[in-house]
């Protein structure tokens, strides 16, 4: 909403339109409106209110432009070589030679002005429409804004100072106004549009600055006096000439015509009319030995230029001729006629003749090359394209490598998310990301050699022989026949037998509610969590997890306990333990970062290659040593459900195709698992809980703050649960008659009948010894 109208004491009042103080009488503002508002001496009075406000800001902007600028930056990037053409030279064709008449490159001074072509035209163009103002449009003086821009301008710009960067400013504070605002710059005379033309066909011709810098700002001032011709032409229109018309003479005394045929008859005129007569040769153009005028010159500006003169080429020979080039009647004693003459100083010829010589910009317009040249651009943007595709090509390769990159760091950086909040577990891990792992069949033999060792394992600082383990099994109603029979080490490689002795002793009673936990209960719940993993079909993904996380805890709580590492069980097999539990942590948290919804058991392409790689050079290693290929004998586990029970007998490496439990990624959490395993401990053995708080610190390989991985080990810490070591070497325990390794499936190529024949019946071998084991009385 526009603000009221104020009068002052001298009865005046600012007009908000042409910023004037008008004198309103006593009508007072209704006056004011009436009388000056929207009249034309309003718009008089904002016309010279702009037009000094302009000068105004041009001063301003004059002072800013003499102030100190911040120092040049110089370009890092070179411009880059120009195109270059054949080198000609140019000479008369004469008809006897002449040296004096020859012309040389050095006796024409090139006579278009070096720099961008578009600019050289335009500026062209932008002086010819100052020469077209007419006289009365008004002359600029010292105060004009464009004034300013009348001086030489050699030396302007300094040798570190940007040509562009310097004057862009000041030309756009100039020349950024509106219609009306530019119309008044429209002054002629060497203070006014001339001295700002002279001044950028300077820059363009010696600082190379394109037409496309200066394309917007020439326009505007061109437009503008266009609008000034326009004005001045209808209120100062020039005055008409009168055509004056030859006089014909049309009276009857009127000479008749002159007849030719009869002139031809006459034998003189005839002579006179078939005479010789000199001929113009034009103005040869003489190419190198060995290039091709061809490809040399630049026919294509004959567009350009609306066909300045005539060309021909006859027999590799360019010849010039100007248009008003009289062929047949050249005068005597001049070598060629005037207008052939005259093409030797024509600015477009000369210009030519330099960009031959010299080379064209390759961004200049295809129309200033030569067929050479076009064909070097061509073949140069060829490669190019050549060049930027591959490189292209190779990025986008770079860029998807890392892409992949990238997503398994992210993949990794969120798994360590996962098993970070998880206290005691070691999160290093090897290249790739790959983690080690132990097959669990072999854990389970070890530790089967482990509980039968002759030296004996301490728990809970009782010491532990395969003897005393024999008593308690008996005691617990197995007659010493099967107590032999599980103690018998004599199959390191039966599988099912490493797992017997070892399910036998997780089954002793519990001790009464107020009693400490035994050894045997301590050392069945370790066995226990070990196995029912792998073989308790019914178990889910998250109580597998729970089950390993209180194995974990349980041996470092043990191997803490009182300092007895190495009375418990080798360094080696502890670690091969730990080992196997951290790699099962990290290939479900690496699963359920892949795909937490699912789980895809099946092989990609590339796993599948590179499995089936695998398997070709274990085949060719096996089979250049065959005795390495010896598989366990019996790999027939009995999968148990949660109660313990067998649920058959027949089961063959248990996979997804028998079990039962959930294993579904989305449904675990590996932090409460790894706390539900540490808390089972806890419930189980509160004396290990104070051990465990003491732990919180440490790192699962550095139970006792020691490194148990890379460190050093005591000399007689040797890992003798492996299978090729005999755990009762030397030992004293009595066993009993072997009746059921008789059934053991040994590897050997002879084939024995299952049955035997017993009173004339054919009876199975196998259900024979069961029932006399049944029979046998138990050792007291």
């Amino acid at each position: 909403m526009e603000e009221p109208l104020n009068i002052n004491a001298n009865g005046t009042v600012l007009c908000p339109d042409c910023h004037t103080r008008v004198r309103v009488g006593t009508a007072g503002v209704a006056n004011f409106n009436k009388c000056h508002r929207s009249m034309k001496a309003c718009a008089d009075n904002l016309k010279a209110y702009k037009k000094q406000q302009s000068i105004i800001k041009n001063r301003e902007n004059a002072v800013k432009f003499f102030a100190p600028h911040p120092p040049h930056v110089p370009p890092t990037v070179s411009a880059p070589v120009l195109i270059q053409s054949n080198p000609i030279c140019l000479q008369p064709t004469m008809p006897f030679a002449s040296a004096s008449a020859s012309i040389t490159q050095n006796d024409m001074a090139p006579i278009l002005a070096k720099g961008c072509p578009d600019a050289l035209k335009l500026l062209l163009t932008f002086q010819s429409k100052i020469s077209n103002l007419l006289d009365n449009v008004a002359k600029a003086d010292s105060s004009h804004p464009l004034a300013q821009w009348a001086f030489d301008p050699t030396g302007c710009v300094g040798e570190d100072e940007d040509t562009w960067e310097k004057y862009n400013g000041p030309l756009n504070t100039l020349l950024q106004k509106s219609p009306d605002e530019l119309q008044d710059l429209a002054c002629i005379g060497e203070l006014g549009l001339m001295g700002l033309c002279q001044f950028l066909h300077y820059l363009v011709e010696h600082h190379g600055i394109p037409g496309a810098l200066i394309e917007g700002k020439v326009e505007q001032l061109m437009a503008a006096i266009d609008r000034v011709s326009l004005e001045t032409a209808v209120t100062h229109p020039k005055p008409s000439q009168d055509i004056q018309l030859p006089s014909v003479n049309l009276g009857i005394n009127a000479e008749p015509p002159i007849n030719v045929d009869a002139l031809l008859d006459e034998p003189s005129a005839k002579m006179m009319l078939l005479a010789p007569s000199c001929t113009c040769p034009g103005l040869s153009v003489t190419i190198p030995q060995g290039k091709s005028i061809h490809t040399a010159y630049l026919f294509g500006l004959h567009e350009e230029l609306g066909d300045p003169w005539d060309y021909t080429v006859e027999k590799g020979q360019l010849t010039v001729c100007a248009h008003s080039c009289d062929k047949d009647n050249l005068s005597d004693g001049l070598e060629k006629c005037l207008g052939c003459d005259e093409l030797k100083e024509n600015p477009n010829l000369q210009g030519i003749l330099r960009w031959i010589e010299e080379g064209v910009h390759e961004n200049a317009r295809l129309i200033f090359h030569g067929v050479g040249g076009l064909i070097m651009s061509n073949c140069k943007k060829q490669g190019l394209i050549k060049s930027l595709c591959l490189k292209g090509l190779n990025d986008a390769w770079k860029v998807a490598r890392k892409a992949v990159v990238l997503e398994s760091y992210k993949q990794w950086l969120l798994a360590v998310g996962l098993l970070a909040p998880l206290p005691l577990l070691n999160l290093e891990v090897g290249d790739d990301d790959l983690t080690c792992d132990k097959d669990y069949k072999h854990i389970f033999k070890c530790l089967r050699n482990l509980s039968l060792h002759v030296n004996g394992i301490v728990v809970h600082g009782v010491h532990i022989t395969p003897s005393v383990i024999c008593s308690h099994l008996m005691s617990n109603e197995i007659n010493s026949t099967h107590a032999n029979y599980l103690l018998n080490p004599n199959d390191k490689q039966d599988v099912k037998l490493a797992y017997d002795p070892l399910r036998e002793i997780w089954l002793l009673p519990s001790p009464p509610a107020d009693q400490s936990p035994g050894f045997h209960h301590t050392l069945g719940t370790f066995f226990h969590y070990v196995l029912t993993p792998y073989i308790c079909v019914k178990l889910s993904l998250s109580e597998q997890l729970e089950h390993l996380s209180a194995v974990a805890h349980l041996l470092m709580a043990l191997l803490a306990e009182g300092n007895m590492l190495t009375c418990l069980m080798p360094t080696q097999l502890y670690v091969d333990i730990i080992i196997m539990i951290k790699n099962v942590y990290f290939c479900v948290t690496k699963a359920k970062v892949d795909d937490p919804h699912g789980n895809d058991a099946n092989a990609d392409a590339t796993q599948l290659g590179g499995r089936i790689t695998g398997t070709t050079e274990v085949a060719m290693i096996l089979a250049k040593h065959p005795e390495w290929d010896r598989p366990p004998w019996r790999l027939k586990f009995p999968a148990l459900d949660k109660s313990g029970l067998e649920v058959h007998r027949h089961v063959d490496h248990v996979g997804p195709a028998t079990w039962l439990g959930d294993t579904m990624l989305s449904h675990v959490n590996l932090q409460t698992s790894w706390r539900i395993g540490c808390s089972l401990i806890e419930k189980k053995f509160p004396t290990l809980i104070p051990v465990l708080d003491s732990m919180a610190s440490q790192d699962m390989f550095l139970p006792l703050g020691k490194d148990l991985v890379k460190g050093p080990r005591h000399p007689d810490d040797i890992d003798d649960t492996v299978d090729d070591h005999d755990p009762l070497e030397s030992s004293n325990v009595v066993l009993g008659v072997e009746l059921e390794d008789a059934t053991a499936e040994t590897e050997t190529n002879q084939k024995f009948d299952p049955c035997f024949s017993l009173n004339g019946m054919k009876v199975f071998k196998s259900r024979h010894l069961n029932g006399i084991k049944k029979q046998a009385l138990p050792i007291i």
